[in-house]
């Protein structure tokens, strides 16, 4: 069974934030995507890894509709 907290969770952000919980995981990951591309070497494989997808291509789709650009341009346009 699900902890009381984490059933509590979904309602009570889209209650004081205004959005689903899936927009909020959501604009988290991409937001820590983005930290990772600019910060660090980790391979974009890796970065899909660690945010919790399993394919790299799903990461892409999702970091690109949320970005406007996919990571490899993200990271190269902040490299220029």
């Amino acid at each position: 069974e699900m902890p009381e907290t984490a059933r509590l969770l979904p309602p009570f952000i889209q209650k004081t934030q205004g959005f689903s919980y899936k927009s909020f995981e959501t604009f988290h990951r991409m937001e820590l995507a983005k930290i990772l591309l600019r910060q660090t070497a980790i391979s974009v494989n890796e970065v899909a890894s660690m945010l919790g997808y399993r394919k790299a291509n799903a990461f892409t789709m999702k970091f690109t509709k949320y970005v406007g650009t996919n990571p490899q341009n993200f990271r190269a346009s902040i490299s220029d």
